[in-house]
């Protein structure tokens, strides 16, 4: 009777191969998941979830076009990413109030309006500034023209310069979630030089402390 050994040249399905041959690995399979286009002047897929854009079922929300050139004061380099407050007016966008900010968006800056996890592209004829009213403001300020543009401020008290109200202000390095340096700079600003900053409830609390000795002394003057 035999009996049949199994040694190593035996190999299932008829398959004969050297002891001695390494065998390769067996490669991956990688599968890309398409990625959106940029193109659109209006970004519909959140930014914290890129695997949600389906390519053939996903809503696009779109956007006139924007502006080839602009003098928008939020598109200044020195403005990009701060956020301050303004009023919306076109296209499905109708906003009171709200915080809008200019940023680099394909290679130039475009002004982003973001709600509801969603970030669409505005047309800069869209985008009112609110200015702060200098009689009485406590809030965050930013400097929208002149010498100071892009530094951020908190107002000391209302002045008066050729019959004109305006603010003083004082300058002050602000970075988000870190208590505020006085520089010892005080400048008097029309309203319309100025922005209000959003701000954190603790920053708020930072600002009216850092002002509180000087706005003191100021109204005993």
């Amino acid at each position: 009777m035999f009996r049949y050994t199994r040694n190593s040249l035996y190999h299932p399905n008829n398959q004969l191969s050297s002891p001695y041959a390494p065998t390769a690995p067996a490669e991956p399979t990688v599968c890309l998941t398409p990625m959106p286009s940029l193109s659109e002047t209006s970004l519909s897929t959140p930014a914290w979830d890129l695997l949600s854009w389906t390519p053939e079922h996903h809503p696009r929300v779109l956007t006139p076009p924007v502006s080839a050139l602009s003098d928008h004061p939020l598109l200044q380099s020195h403005l990009l990413d701060v956020k301050v407050q303004a009023k919306l007016s076109g296209s499905q966008h109708k906003v009171a109030k709200t915080f809008i900010s200019g940023s680099m968006y394909e290679g130039r800056p475009r002004i982003l309006y973001m709600t509801y996890k969603m970030t669409y592209v505005m047309d800069p004829n869209w985008v009112t500034i609110l200015h702060p009213n200098v009689k009485a403001t406590d809030a965050l300020l930013v400097i929208l023209d002149g010498e100071h543009v892009g530094r951020f401020t908190l107002q000391i008290c209302q002045t008066h310069h050729s019959s004109k109200t305006m603010a003083l202000v004082t300058i002050i390095d602000h970075a988000t979630g870190m208590q505020p340096n006085q520089t010892g700079i005080e400048v008097a600003l029309p309203a319309e030089d100025l922005a209000i900053v959003q701000e954190m409830k603790v920053e708020k609390e930072w600002h009216t402390e850092c002002m509180k000795a000087r706005r003191e002394q100021a109204c005993t003057h």
